[in-house]
């Protein structure tokens, strides 16, 4: 079945400040927050303990193959990882996490190899969310 659904995100959570990540790397993130952000609309007054930056390629990559999805965001990141050596630490967790919708059971998105080795070159883990769309009647 035809994914519904598909884009990547390059996610680190921690402790730092996101502004540093978004300096570091000179890209502009689709978001960030920061301890003591409130999350959500603010309604509850929960606050986050952590921050978090977050690249994402929804709404930039026009395509249903996180082939595609992977690659734009590995574009992104590689000319700067090097810069974001000198503030990775062990409190700050880096990953991408791939979206992927579908309206059937079967089939998954296609990771080609080249994609797995630059992933793996840059330390960065993938997890795929997979998850399930009704059909329109």
């Amino acid at each position: 079945m035809p994914a519904d659904e598909t884009f990547c995100t390059l996610r680190f959570r921690g402790s730092f400040e996101s502004a540093a990540i978004t300096r570091h790397l000179g890209l502009v993130p689709t978001r960030t927050f920061d301890p003591g952000d409130l999350i959500g609309n603010g309604r509850s007054d929960r606050r986050f303990e952590h921050s978090g930056w977050f690249l994402e390629s929804r709404h930039i990559v026009e395509s249903h193959e996180i082939e595609e999805h992977l690659a734009w965001l590995l574009d992104q990141l590689e000319p700067g990882w090097h810069e974001l050596a000198e503030i990775l630490t062990p409190d700050i967790a880096a990953d991408v996490d791939c979206f992927w919708s579908s309206i059937g059971t079967s089939g998954g998105p296609w990771i080609p190899p080249e994609a797995m080795a630059r992933l793996g070159a840059l330390g960065l883990p993938l997890l795929i969310s997979f998850y399930y769309s009704e059909i329109e009647q």
